[in-house]
């Protein structure tokens, strides 16, 4: 097994040539996987005297995006696609309009969900990323005049650090219809006014009708752990964002390092375990093993303990290169030198791809 690493300074003069591209890299590629949860609490009991027959939402739709643009904003027009899904629950036209923000390249991915009763719950899934690090996300208040709840510009990524929130959600008129209670016939508001919370009745500006809980999706399992401790008294962890989808880059992240040491990540089909000469530590896979130590992809722990890599799953590093498929499960580990001359590694992780 020794012959599937290098030596402590086999690395040393490639490690020099890409610790700054392969760290700036990786962390423009970072992403996560998301649920978002739909808790809507609206009823006859929280909302006495505001609370229609057939209470319900609509469909919800929205879309991951980056700062140079927004689906809605509170004192904002809202667009076309706003005011059908904020009066008719109709989706259509703001899937167009997110579909030419995605062409544009200032949004990354579509969400939607479904249309609960109120109370209900509905939920969907969707992939983030530190290009796209914000949501915004609507569904229609039904039956209403004109009015939503949602969420604008929200950011999942805080102090560099994938977060799980949870939003509580008001009703906002879209300015764009002039009914006063639920059930008012079409009376289009001409000019347009400003999307604004709803708080002159029947709902005041801060009675939630529900909340988006949005919680992080962790990819894969970790297995052979906790790995041997290293200088800092920590193991060294690995874990991994994306879909899952064979085919698709997997982000792979080590933390719990010590500070400004290189290292790579390596992958196999097996595991095992074994003990390679002069490393603290445990290789925990087996058969055949494929190195992420390419120009470009030999990481450094920096200040922050970790270094991170956007992995082609159809290109993995074994001789010859093989691409994951869907129904196989691959290992993922990472090797890294530590300080005082040895090295050491993460524990492992097991990837069932979709």
């Amino acid at each position: 097994m020794i012959s599937n690493l290098p030596a402590l300074g086999a690395l040393s003069t490639l490690a020099a040539a890409c610790l700054l591209s392969s760290n700036a890299a990786a962390q423009s590629g970072s992403a996560a996987l998301y649920e978002v949860r739909f808790d809507a609490t609206w009823s006859a009991t929280t909302h006495p005297g505001a609370y229609p027959n057939n209470a319900h939402f609509s469909p919800l739709i929205g879309v991951t995006h980056n700062d140079t643009t927004n689906l809605w904003q509170p004192g904002g027009i809202a667009t076309g696609g706003i005011e059908v899904m904020a009066e008719t629950g109709g989706t259509g036209p703001l899937t167009g309009e997110i579909n030419d923000l995605i062409n544009a390249g200032s949004a990354g991915e579509r969400i939607n969900g479904g249309a609960p009763d109120s109370p209900g719950m509905t939920s969907a899934t969707f992939l983030v990323s530190e290009d796209y690090p914000l949501v915004s996300l609507v569904t229609m208040i039904a039956p209403s005049p004109d009015w939503f709840v949602g969420v604008n510009s929200l950011p999942l990524m805080q102090n560099g650090e994938w977060v799980d929130l949870t939003v509580d959600l008001l009703a906002w008129d879209s300015g764009t219809d002039s009914g006063l209670n639920f059930t008012s016939s079409n009376q289009d508001t001409n000019p347009q006014e400003p999307i604004a919370l709803v708080t002159g009745g029947p709902f005041f500006g801060n009675d939630p009708l529900g909340t988006f809980t949005f919680t992080r999706i962790p990819l894969g399992d970790n297995y052979c752990g906790p790995a041997a401790a290293n200088s800092t008294g920590m193991s060294g962890s690995i874990l991994a964002l994306g879909s899952g989808d064979a085919g698709e880059s997997l982000t792979l992240v080590a933390g719990d390092l010590p500070q400004s040491q290189f290292g790579y990540f390596v992958v196999s089909a097996q595991t095992g375990s074994s003990n390679p000469m002069g490393s603290s530590g445990t290789l925990c896979l087996g058969g055949s093993i494929g190195r992420f130590n390419a120009s470009g992809q030999v990481g450094n722990s920096g200040m922050m303990g970790r270094f991170s890599l956007v992995a082609d799953t159809s290109n993995l590093p074994l001789s010859p290169p093989v691409a994951a498929q869907s129904g196989e499960t691959w290992y993922f580990q990472a090797w890294y030198r530590d300080i005082g001359g040895t090295s050491n590694f993460t524990d492992g992780l097991s990837v069932l791809f979709n």
